[in-house]
C-alpha cells in the first residue's frame, strides 16, 4: 500500500472519531488541602473542544488521498500492461529473410 493511502485512511478515522466524540475529555487532579499529613485532592474533568469543521477537512482530505493513491495505481498499471507485448509476439534470434 502506498503511503497516501495509508495517510488517506488514517485521516478517515480520525476525522470519524473527531466527528463521533466532538472533544477530548480527561482527568486531572489537584491538591486543594496539604496540612502535613491531611491531604485533600480534587479531581476536575476538562475537556477540549474539536470543532466539527476539523473532522470534517480530515474525512474530505482522507478521502482525497485514498482515491488519489489508487488512481496512481490504476495509471502505473495501465502503463505497464500497455507496453507488455500481447499474445505471442516477442523476440527471436533467427534472422529475418
Amino acid at each position: 500500500m502506498k503511503t497516501a493511502t495509508l495517510v488517506g485512511i488514517l485521516l478517515i478515522v480520525l476525522g470519524i472519531i473527531s466527528l463521533a466524540l466532538q472533544g477530548i475529555t480527561y482527568t486531572r487532579q489537584r491538591k486543594v488541602v496539604d496540612f502535613g499529613p491531611i491531604q485533600a485532592t480534587a479531581e476536575t474533568k476538562e475537556r477540549i473542544p474539536l470543532p466539527p469543521i476539523l473532522g470534517g477537512i480530515a474525512l474530505v482530505g482522507g478521502i482525497a488521498l485514498v482515491i488519489a493513491g489508487m488512481r496512481r495505481k490504476a495509471q502505473v498499471l495501465f502503463r505497464l500492461s500497455f507496453f507488455r507485448p500481447h499474445g505471442r509476439q516477442g523476440f527471436s534470434l533467427e534472422k529475418r529473410h
